[in-house]
């Protein structure tokens, strides 16, 4: 049986009778002979709060409806404005899944509703006649069990790991990496690095990852790109080549590494000598996207980053592969790699403005002055949800860790301050200004937070509130807060660096298993190691 939940709360009821009855527990059955009912006529209005973001329906016990059946119009959202509002205001759509329907409900019935993302659910009684429901309840999906875990005496850094890891967790969907769980239900392989990135950490097994690696290259054969997207073809393969690294999985390896192969020569013709490129398509992540089509795009610094970032990008993955697959690859093959990681030299290597693209040049090795001013400059500034890891692991490793972890917490804070038990597609520290916040009504003269903000193809309610990339803060968390650091197939090393943490317990997964991990004032106080598994600890 799927998990059922009772609204928490009601945010707001017109010409409502008996609403608290919707708080009640009973018997999971309509019979004909209920006590106790809610009950809408013409004009009524209420919007139930489930307490937290959830993937699944609605399922709804009615007693009673006029005419044995009546009309009753049901709007789900990821805020309170967005289940307030009518289809095209401020962008509330019904793409990906369907979250503004009228429907026919029938006396006497159980009946479930929907399949998207949702928090809050309004129910509108427009027309004339009457109905009266016994419960309403939210039907959870399943989510995917989390095996790792991290507690600690800074309540907030909790806060954020659990909310990253569910919104990870909640973004595993029938067998594969949804982008997000209301908008977006779809494989995109570029986005899907932070998800596998964090992933490897919080759960012992993760078929989604080979489903979706899978998946991209049923969808989109040689000499196509991965979701049309050169650089998600890039991406693709830096996941491939991490996976590899990680599970020494030779038969998932044997099936995929010609593919990979492809990827990388078509990409030949495409790199000058001088470092251009020639691909078709370039993009990093959307707030750093060009476009000369697109207002808030067509910023020239923003085609100058964004080149230098997919520089960055195709030479991070080509060593990763040369690092996952030395043995197995051709002569030929390594000598290309090497050519086109030559060529990728010669490109301009300093960014002007974007973060993210600086956090990428950084974990390209290029680690100098250019690249820090720029991640320290306007603090939590200029943040991306999507490569939050680069980020904050960027400003770790140019030796600036107490501003990262504050950084970490100002931003993600943030978002938990706006009212988030899952973290978004996109967030920028400015958009919290003076706002409502998403469990609140919309006030007029305000802005809201989530109907007023989003950019490019998630602007206003279209924007995702739910979206798996938001989670790579769990791998920094690990790497550069509790010091995981993988040193050969199946071995770790953990050398903390707390900060103001003095006490904290965490799990990390293996493919042996979990280790667990006591640090009672910063020393590491017992640890346990699965068989096949070495741990050195400093």
């Amino acid at each position: 049986m799927k998990n059922l939940l009772l609204p928490k709360r009601i945010i707001f009821e017109s010409n409502v009778i008996n609403s608290n009855n919707l708080f009640i527990e009973k018997e999971k059955q309509i019979h004909l002979n209920e006590k106790s009912s809610t009950i809408l006529r013409q004009g009524s209005s209420i919007i139930l709060d489930f307490g937290k973001e959830i993937a699944g329906s609605l399922r709804i016990l009615t007693v009673d409806a006029t005419n044995h059946c009546t009309k009753i119009h049901i709007r789900f959202g990821e805020s309170v404005g967005e289940c307030s509002a009518s289809l095209g205001h401020k962008n509330a759509t019904n793409d990906h899944s369907t979250r503004d329907i009228v429907y026919d409900v029938p006396f006497l019935s159980d009946i479930t509703i929907a399949s998207t993302g949702f928090r809050f659910v309004r129910i509108d009684k427009e027309d004339e006649g009457e109905i009266s429901f016994k419960n309403i309840y939210a039907v959870i999906d399943e989510v995917k069990p989390i095996d790792g875990y991290f507690r600690s005496d800074d309540e907030l850094l909790n806060q954020i790991f659990d909310i990253a890891a569910y919104t990870n967790a909640v973004c595993h969907r029938n067998g594969y990496y949804y982008d997000g769980i209301k908008r977006d239900r779809l494989v995109w392989i570029g986005d899907s690095y932070p998800i596998y990135r964090a992933g490897k950490y919080i759960f012992l097994e993760d078929h989604e990852i080979t489903n979706s690696l899978g998946f991209a290259t049923i969808e989109m054969p040689l000499p196509g790109w991965v979701n049309w997207s050169p650089m998600y073809s890039f991406w693709w393969t830096l996941i491939f080549s991490e996976y590899y690294i990680d599970h020494k999985d030779e038969q998932f390896k044997n099936q995929y590494f010609d593919y990979m192969l492809g990827i990388i020569h078509q990409s030949e013709n495409l790199i000058k000598e001088n470092g251009d490129l020639l691909f078709p398509f370039l993009f990093i992540d959307w707030p750093s996207h060009y476009d000369e089509n697109e207002k808030i795009g067509n910023d020239l610094v923003k085609k100058e980053d964004e080149i230098v970032g997919c520089r960055f990008l195709i030479s991070i993955t080509l060593k990763k592969v040369l690092e996952a697959f030395n043995e197995s690859l051709k002569k030929e093959d390594k000598d290309l790699i090497l050519d086109i990681l030559s060529r990728l030299k010669n490109g301009k290597t300093d960014v002007i403005k974007y973060k993210q693209i600086a956090a990428l040049g950084v974990f390209d090795d290029i680690l100098d002055d250019n690249k820090k001013d720029v991640l320290l400059a306007n603090g939590a500034n200029g943040l991306s949800t999507f490569l939050s890891y680069f980020i904050f692991s960027a400003i770790d490793k140019l030796g600036h860790h107490e501003d990262s972890i504050n950084y970490l917490k100002q931003y993600y804070g943030k978002m938990i301050e706006l009212g988030a038990t899952s973290f978004f597609e996109d967030f920028d520290i400015n958009w919290a200004n003076d706002v409502t916040k998403i469990d609140e009504m919309p006030i007029e003269g305000k802005k809201d937070f989530h109907g007023d903000h989003g950019a490019f193809c998630y602007r206003g309610y279209r924007h995702s509130l739910c979206h798996g990339w938001s989670s790579g803060v769990i791998a920094y968390i690990y790497e550069y807060i509790l010091g995981v650091n993988k040193i050969g197939f199946n071995r770790y090393e953990i050398n903390p660096n707390l900060g103001n943490i003095n006490d904290v317990e965490f799990a990390f997964a293996t493919n042996k298993g979990l280790v667990k991990v006591i640090i009672k004032n910063k020393k590491i106080t017992n640890i346990e190691i699965p068989d096949g598994i070495k741990v050195i600890t400093k």
